[in-house]
């Protein structure tokens, strides 16, 4: 199911949020943010901090993240994620993406 699980909210700038990925046997976040500037950033930080923490006592060691441009996975890693060498996945909608994964 592509039902999304948001663990933080922002208003209407955006939100942080996990699902099942059947097809990897894997969880999937998604941080979707509108609106960028330092004190959003550093809010997202802390709040990244208190999602990993919520993943943890869940027992999800990891998430994975679809980037569809190398911007996106840049987006990715400044938050702590890693490139997946060779991490290029084909979806469901036919696009490429650039696969990260987050250990939290």
């Amino acid at each position: 199911s592509k039902s999304m699980e948001i663990l933080y909210e922002e208003g209407d700038n955006g939100f942080i949020g996990i699902n099942f990925n059947k097809e990897m046997n894997e969880w999937t976040m998604h941080i979707e943010c509108h609106s960028w500037s330092h004190n959003k950033f550093k809010r997202y930080l802390k709040a990244l901090e208190v999602v990993k923490e919520k993943l943890r006592e869940r027992g999800i060691k990891r998430v994975y993240g679809f980037c569809r441009s190398k911007k996106e996975r840049k987006f990715n890693i400044v938050f702590g994620a890693k490139a997946v060498s060779k991490g290029i996945l084909l979806t469901e909608d036919g696009i490429l993406n650039y696969l990260t994964v987050l250990e939290t």
